[in-house]
């Protein structure tokens, strides 16, 4: 059977179409997968065109007509308002409609079994916003559609390094008080059973401290002995393969020195600065938890270069190997 992933190409006015004909173009795709891009077909147009691919796309009429089958690509029209016309660079209320529109329908194709993983181009908030999306970002957008209660995160990866992180986006003046034993092991849990569907038989998870050299045995803080440490040794318990907390400058050597698959980290810039440093160009998220495997490029919608031809397919081209492997499952 073949792996069935549906793809979006992201905002109109960025660099989405022209990651997505590089990546189909460009013998990424594996012998097995077959895709289904969710788009205007006019938006794939400008992408080729801007990135020199000339793909073999069948287009299809409806989502009855979908039907995914290996070293296939074909495309459900979505449709943009004057696509050919579109402007680069510019975030519009269109824009962002047509991006939800488009997720709506992968959402569907999944719902009715003919999708089994998804992996979208970069996306602007900015746009999703003024488009009509009411949550804070994509994520909770797609698992309120999905109506899904369960815990859920952003996950990153890079180079086979993956991290989640027990808070997010939240001042950093409310950490400590967010740092919970339960949602510790809830994050621990959460990246283990993602790297299982990623093909990880027994994750090895490193739990970050959260003061300077993790409290220093309460030197330079407590949140290690009380909290971080009490749910390492939870999570072990209920048997993950974890160990911390870890010294958070050191940390990332520790993990690549000693062949770690994942880091829980106590805030967002705590795993997101070492890791666009590690290498930005083809950094990874994935949208852990929810019910569907959907990864899409760390990086932004590059607004500036959009049309240029200069955009670094290589985030997109790892992103869509997640969905293969995620999809697989």
């Amino acid at each position: 059977m073949a792996m069935r992933i549906g793809v979006m190409m992201g905002d109109p006015a960025g660099i989405g179409a022209e990651l997505t004909a590089q990546v189909l173009a460009g013998g990424t795709m594996s012998k097995g997968t077959g895709v289904v891009i969710v788009g205007d077909p006019v938006h794939l147009a400008r992408g080729q065109l801007v990135a020199g691919t000339k793909i073999n796309v069948e287009k299809l009429e409806g989502v009855n007509d979908v039907e995914v089958v290996a070293g296939n690509i074909s495309i459900l029209p979505q449709s943009l308002d004057d696509a050919a016309n579109y402007p680069y660079g510019k975030s519009k209320p269109e824009g962002g409609r047509y991006m939800l529109d488009c997720l709506e329908t992968l959402l569907l194709l999944f719902r009715e079994g003919r999708i089994d993983s998804i992996c979208f181009a970069p996306l602007n908030k900015h746009s999703l916003k003024i488009g009509g999306m009411e949550t804070a970002d994509e994520g909770d957008w797609l698992t309120k559609r999905l109506g899904y209660a369960g815990h859920t995160a952003e996950l990153n990866v890079i180079e086979g390094l993956w991290t989640s992180r027990v808070t997010s986006h939240v001042p950093l003046r409310d950490v400590a008080d967010l740092i919970t034993v339960d949602g510790i092991v809830d994050a621990v849990s959460l990246i283990d059973g993602v790297l299982k569907t990623a093909g990880k038989s027994n994750p090895k998870i490193m739990v970050a401290g959260l003061n300077p050299h993790a409290g220093d045995n309460g030197t330079f803080g407590k949140e290690e002995l009380d909290v971080i440490g009490p749910a390492v040794q939870l999570a072990n318990q209920q048997g993950f393969n974890t160990k911390g907390p870890f010294s958070p400058d050191t940390m990332f050597l520790s993990a690549k020195k000693d062949n770690y698959n994942a880091i829980v980290t106590m805030y967002h810039d705590q795993g997101q600065i070492a890791m666009k440093l590690m290498d930005f160009e083809h950094g990874v998220t994935v949208l852990g938890g929810l019910p569907v495997p959907i990864s899409t490029p760390a990086q932004g919608s590059a607004f500036d270069i959009a049309g240029k031809g200069v955009a670094n397919p290589g985030a997109m081209k790892a992103a869509f190997k997640i969905a293969e492997q995620m999809g697989a499952s």
